[in-house]
């Protein structure tokens, strides 16, 4: 074995742990704020509050209450985790076109294909989101009916 491989091993390893130690609360913070501008502050807490408490009620008082409430669950979770990964694409998008001028960095066509990938990365995200979005308000809708 080269001493050099195991150095750049070694670097490697490192560079990882450090991208995941920052990457892990950078990504929380992200989160937090997508939750706060996408859905906190669009929604009246305490009328969302009461219509969560009115679906749960609807939903223990079926025989199916475990899997109705598992599948609101999951479907409110996915809307959350998409918003907060389109809010991630996005602000990686727009930090990148910020800091490119100002660090004049030239402009190649890796650095295009980066801004395309990010920006169809962030469309997909984002038309997924609405989708999971539509699927909990129609099984919203259809346990009101219950």
């Amino acid at each position: 074995m080269d001493f050099m491989e195991t150095n750049n091993d070694i670097a490697i390893i490192g560079i990882a742990a450090t991208l995941t130690a920052i990457g892990v609360p950078v990504g929380y913070v992200i989160h937090q704020v997508s939750m706060l501008f996408g859905f906190v502050v669009w929604n009246n807490w305490k009328k969302y509050y009461k219509h969560e408490f009115d679906l749960d009620l609807i939903m223990m008082q079926n025989i199916n209450a475990d899997k109705l409430k598992s599948r609101f669950v999951h479907l409110l979770t996915r809307v959350h985790e998409l918003r907060a990964l389109t809010f991630s694409f996005l602000l990686s998008f727009l930090t990148s076109l910020t800091l490119v001028p100002l660090l004049n960095i030239e402009i190649s066509k890796y650095l295009l294909a980066s801004y395309i990938l990010n920006f169809f990365l962030c469309a997909v995200s984002y038309v997924n989101q609405k989708y999971f979005e539509g699927n909990l308000k129609y099984l919203t809708k259809q346990i009101k009916q219950l």
